[in-house]
């Protein structure tokens, strides 16, 4: 994956007519305005997470920005065998568990190529995992670190709700240990980190910023949607 990822080449479709695009336009021209401005409103249908990644690697030398996304799968898989052992999991099954997520098949190939599933995905996992570990803890840090993580998803797709599952699942957790005064700052945290690239899309496109109310609300349906 190592060695792919060092050398490899960009390929799918997505990866050459966005994410990769836009790095490379934006090595060319060195304004994010200027790429907009070649693709119009494609450019905004995801946020730039991959894009920006590729631009450092190619401004630093890299031969191929593969490497990001190797680098995301062997740290899924550091942090949840871990994880596991902090929650006291013996060695044989921690990495037993830790072997089923390395060799299943969509993790494995999406390490390998240039799209938004696996850093959006792992942020994802790895904030729930985290969050679990706050319940048995206690531990604000991971707290913290799970909203911070779940937050963070959404630079690299923001369409989708799951954002908010995590989100429900760590206010339930602080309402049922009592630590009410993270409430209010997981909150902000969460909606803070979320507004960022919807406000950009707003101020470029020059439309009103569509309200954090109505933006969960329309997840919510989204979300109930899906799971009918």
């Amino acid at each position: 994956v190592t060695l792919y990822g060092l050398w490899g080449v960009v390929t799918t479709w997505d990866a050459l007519t966005l994410y990769d695009f836009r790095a490379q336009r934006l090595v060319e021209l060195g304004n994010l305005s200027e790429v907009a401005k070649i693709q119009g409103n494609y450019f905004y249908s995801y946020p730039l997470f991959t894009t920006l990644a590729h631009t450092y690697l190619y401004l630093t030398g890299w031969a191929s920005p593969l490497i990001v996304y190797a680098g995301i799968y062997l740290s899924l898989l550091t942090i949840f065998y871990s994880r596991l052992k902090a929650q006291k999991i013996s060695d044989t099954l921690s990495l037993l568990a830790t072997l089923c997520v390395a060799i299943a098949p969509h993790y494995f190939w999406h390490s390998q190529i240039a799209y938004t599933n696996l850093p959006y995905t792992t942020y994802l996992a790895l904030g729930l995992l985290y969050l679990h570990s706050y319940l048995g803890s206690q531990n604000k840090s991971e707290l913290y670190l799970g909203v911070i993580l779940s937050a963070a998803s959404t630079w690299v797709r923001s369409v989708e709700p799951f954002w908010l599952i995590n989100l429900l699942f760590a206010l339930i957790l602080i309402l049922r240990s009592r630590h009410y005064r993270s409430f209010i700052p997981s909150l902000l945290i969460t909606l803070g980190v979320e507004r960022v690239w919807k406000t950009y899309t707003s101020i470029m496109q020059s439309r009103v910023v569509e309200s954090s109310f109505s933006q969960i609300t329309s997840n919510v349906a989204t979300l109930t949607t899906s799971i009918k």
